[in-house]
Parts: structure tokens; sequence; C-alpha cells
């Protein structure tokens, strides 16, 4: 009988994703600083997400069950992983000059994590009983929908931390 229980919550499986980031960065291969290479698996990846949701939705109208977002419902998942790595490794190699707007909205990042999945009735509430998302994957609007709420909580949550980044941490 184990000591402790270990729960895997969205801080520490993006530690998690931190951990495989932080070794990729610290144990430099050849490959690893390829574009053109991790472009494509970027592509690859975001494609087979899109792909499963899609072919989920089928399987799920013919078969009679409501599940279209199955593989993409939680982030330890293995697909959503390989997309957050094939994302870093793409990004990580694109020369971006510096821009104070976008060092500005990278530093609210992990602040945009902490208020949006710090708990699952956060979590329950935006996307379930707020947002309705697995609702509306079986609606007209399945395709733009998402797109347009993971944009609007980006936003309103990183307008949040950066208030509170220039009230509570600037004085």
């Amino acid at each position: 009988m184990p000591l402790f229980e270990i729960s895997i919550n969205y801080v520490s499986w993006f530690c998690v994703v931190f951990v495989i980031a932080a070794y990729i960065r610290f144990y430099p291969r050849e490959i690893y600083d390829n574009k053109k290479v991790w472009g494509i698996i970027l592509i690859v990846t975001v494609l087979t997400g899109i792909m499963s949701v899609l072919l989920a939705i089928w399987a799920g109208t013919k078969f009679g069950y409501r599940m279209g977002y199955h593989f993409m419902s939680d982030s330890n998942n293995l697909l959503p992983v390989l997309i957050g790595i094939s994302s870093f490794m793409f990004i990580k190699n694109v020369e971006i000059k510096y821009n104070r707007l976008i060092n500005k909205i990278a530093a609210s990042t992990f602040g945009v994590l902490c208020i949006h999945a710090n708990s699952d009735t956060m979590r329950r509430w935006l996307w379930r009983d707020t947002l309705h998302n697995a609702e509306m994957y079986y609606s007209s609007h399945w395709f733009i929908y998402p797109i347009v709420c993971v944009i609007g909580v980006f936003v309103v949550c990183s307008v949040i931390d950066i208030i509170r980044s220039n009230t509570i941490e600037q004085p």
C-alpha cells in the first residue's frame, strides 16, 4: 500500500512537459534545430488531433454515443503532449526579434494556466457550465467555436494576469 497518492493536475502536468522541454534543450541534437522537420511534425500532429476529433464525432453519430473530443479531452493524453512538444520545437527554432508586447503576453502565460485551470471547480464552471464546449462538438459551429473560446479565455486571463502584475508585483 503506497504511503501517499500522486495526483496529476494541470500545473503538475505543465511541469512534466516543461521537464521534457528542458531535457531537449539540455541535450541538444542536430535534429532539434531543424525548423522544417519540426514544422512538418507540428502540422502532422495538429492534423492528427483534428482528424481524431472528426473520427470520434463520426463514430459517435454512427454508433450513438457522444465523445467527439475523446482523444483531445485532457492535456495528459499522448496526442496533446505530442502537439505541445512539436509546437515547442518549432517555435524555439523561429527567429523572432525582440517585441515588448510579445514578451508581456508570454510572461503572463503561466498566470493564464493558473487562472483558468487551477481547480476542477474552475474548469467545470468555465468549460462545461459557461462555454458548454462538449455540447458544441455537435453544433453547426463546431469548428470555429473552440478557437474563439480558447482565444477569448487566453485574452481575458492574460489581461487579469497583466493587471495583477502591474498592481501587485510592480509596487
